[in-house]
């Protein structure tokens, strides 16, 4: 039997998917990384792992994918990876790692970010990227390592994401996809889907340190003797390009039409619409579609979400039982909606969509003495509703297309709680699909495009088998809009300028600093 593996590497661990060559699922493994990502500053949110945390992830899940779905290394037909993004890391020619990857949420490059503000201007670079200027963007931590390891830059090859790093070690062959280069920002031409020379120049970048954006469903390479040795697989075996977890995620729910919409809740709140129009809304981030080099993804998304819940139950809880947190669904199932006058700003990890503040963090506001752990769960969740619906406004402000129905996938997404309230908040169907529908699943698929086992996606939205539907309760819509237009989109405006004061406050001896461990910070 021939079989297509898809790789997705999340940020707190990985899975792998077996389809067969009808699209049918044979096995689904995943597991936790062995370790997770170092905080250096947690205040400033300077994140990053070592690369041997994912290669090590990488070599166990497929081994095990492969056992579960009793398939022989030979009859791997094709190989796709999604992976968070955008990440970085500088690698030499071989594809060694020269560094730690700097991940997605690290947003340590504040100065650059104000650098580029100054050089080239928000318009011109929303005009050419479709994306704003902030330390998110992977071009933006790619001048951090060229300000502050100089030696690294100077020696590196490439810099490349984690995903674009996996697939070097793969293949040998140093490239990106055009969904991840969508993510690189500031200098990606999002319609020409290559890098504009005037702005690298502009802000003194070498080009020759870029990998080429290929589109998402070419053939980046082929498994090497080595990689296929340490990975138990076949030498030759084809690799595809590969794209962004998040369309991945959208992509596994069947959204390829213009104006569907898919949600991927997990760490991050990912909501992503489609469109083969190049009309954007400033405030948002934009990517090509991996299923289509002509169409992008307005992703409304926001920097926290599950991490937000997660950090909740670890705070109330000292174990990790399922039984525990299931109560506490239940109790704040029961909760009214504005959860007795408490509202949440969830920017616990800095904010993207549409704020895009890296010194913005979580507010509790209204907490008093009566409120419950159930209060601020829930208000948790209706906070991030109540982010998502900030977007919905700025997107039907612009003219984007967006269906009634927003299909939901990921591990917050088993929320039934969280389910109504999106439902509620943003007024629309709420269709879930389960998280046995994931990133992995729609990489797998990816895999069957680029080797031409499947000849379009349209057999995978065939198969998309909806778990619950959620309609919206008119009378809570209208409960929550007020809550939005008289406290919620007031709040952080009003304590915006607050955020880098704080940031700001002298820190106290032996803080933690932010160099890479390892490196020396050079100048």
């Amino acid at each position: 039997m021939k079989a297509l593996l898809g790789i997705d590497l999340g940020t707190t661990g990985i899975r792998g998917t077996l389809l067969n060559t009808a699209g049918e699922v044979l096995a689904r493994r995943s597991h936790g990384y062995t370790a997770r990502a170092r905080w250096i500053d947690p205040a400033g949110w300077e994140a990053q792992a070592e690369v041997s945390i994912f290669l090590d992830a990488l070599k166990n899940i497929i081994p095990e994918t492969l056992d579960a779905g009793r398939i022989s290394p030979s009859a791997v037909q094709g190989i796709a990876i999604s992976a968070m993004a955008p990440d970085a890391v500088a690698v030499d020619a071989r594809a060694q790692a020269l560094m730690p990857c700097i991940l997605w949420m690290d947003r340590r490059a504040v100065a650059e970010a104000e650098e580029v503000r100054r050089r080239i201007g928000e318009d011109r670079i929303f005009r050419l990227s479709g994306n704003p200027i902030d330390p998110y963007y992977g071009l933006i931590k790619t001048l951090w390592i060229k300000n502050n390891l100089p030696d690294v830059y100077r020696k590196a090859a490439k810099i490349l994401s984690l995903k674009d790093f996996l697939v070097a070690r793969l293949t040998g062959t140093l490239v990106t996809d055009v969904s991840h280069a969508g993510l690189s920002g500031i200098a990606y031409d999002i319609r020409r889907n290559c890098w504009n020379r005037d702005v690298l120049e502009e802000v003194q970048l070498d080009p020759n340190k870029l990998p080429e954006p290929l589109p998402s469903d070419d053939i980046a390479g082929t498994l090497t003797t080595e990689a296929a040795s340490e990975l138990g697989l076949t030498p030759g075996t084809p690799v595809a390009g590969g794209m962004i977890d998040s369309a991945a995620g959208y992509l596994a729910c069947g959204c390829v039409k213009s104006g569907q919409s898919a949600m991927t809740l997990g760490t991050s709140s990912c909501w992503g619409i489609y469109s083969e129009d190049a009309l954007w809304p400033t405030g948002m981030n934009i990517t090509k579609a991996p299923w289509n080099p002509k169409g992008y993804l307005i992703n409304a998304s926001l920097a926290a979400g599950g991490a937000v819940l997660t950090w909740l139950r670890e705070l109330f809880f000292s174990s990790r039982e399922i039984t525990q947190w299931n109560e506490l669904e239940e109790q704040a199932a029961r909760v009214p909606i504005g959860c007795g006058g408490l509202l949440t700003l969830p920017h616990f990890l800095g904010e993207r969509a549409p704020l895009w503040d890296p010194y913005a963090r979580g507010v509790l506001f209204g907490l008093h003495t009566g409120h419950s752990r159930a209060d601020l769960y829930r208000s948790a969740i209706e906070g991030i509703a109540l982010s998502f619906y900030r977007n919905k406004l700025l997107l039907q402000e612009t003219g984007v297309a967006i269906d009634q129905r927003i299909v939901v996938t990921g591990g917050s997404g088993r929320s039934p709680l969280f389910r109504r309230i999106l439902a509620d908040v943003l007024d629309s169907t709420v269709d879930y699909v389960g998280d046995e529908v994931g990133s992995d699943y729609g990489a797998a698929w990816l895999a069957g495009k680029a080797t031409g086992v499947f000849p379009s996606f349209r057999a995978l939205c065939d198969r998309s088998r909806i778990a619950e539907t959620i309609e919206p309760d008119p009378s809570a819509h209208r409960r929550y809009v007020h809550l939005y237009d008289q406290i919620y989109r007031d709040l952080y405006p009003g304590i915006k300028e607050m955020y880098p004061k704080l940031a700001n406050l002298p820190k106290p001896v032996g803080e933690p600093s932010s160099k890479l461990p390892g490196i020396s910070k050079q100048r």
